[in-house]
């Protein structure tokens, strides 16, 4: 009986907040398309841009290898919908055939970190020189 009451003053609580639980698997997700942004740009030798908003994020490939200008290509669109009052914040940023990420207002691979944020939940974060996202 004493067992039963540790676990569930323990358990309860992790249950019945459910919002911790569904910001971490939006930031996931969201990780996860970031990822294939950045392989899809390696693969396909052309920039895909990564439109943000707060409830996700577009994928868009670019018509050409340039590293420049708008994606006009096709859509490489994943659902990745908020949960639980999450959503996402940060700059607008491009892969390049490279595998290096740009924020949307720069022409070339960019140094340092791009950051994004979710409520609720760790940041993520992109080294611009290599694209590796974290």
């Amino acid at each position: 009986m004493i067992v039963i009451g540790i676990l569930a003053f323990v358990a309860m609580p992790r249950f019945a907040d459910k919002t911790a639980f569904e910001a971490r698997g939006f930031r996931d997700e969201t990780l996860s398309l970031l990822r294939y942004a950045q392989k899809s740009a390696v693969a396909q030798r052309r920039t895909v841009c990564v439109a943000i908003v707060s409830t996700g994020i577009t994928l868009r490939f670019h018509t050409s290898e340039a590293p420049t200008g708008t994606c006009a290509g096709g859509t490489l669109t994943l659902p990745a919908t908020p949960r639980g009052g999450s959503g996402l914040g940060g700059s607008d940023l491009s892969f390049l055939a490279s595998g290096c990420a740009m924020p949307a207002s720069g022409t070339g691979c960019a140094s340092g970190t791009l950051t994004l944020t979710v409520a609720n939940a760790d940041n993520i974060q992109v080294d611009a020189a290599t694209g590796y996202v974290r």
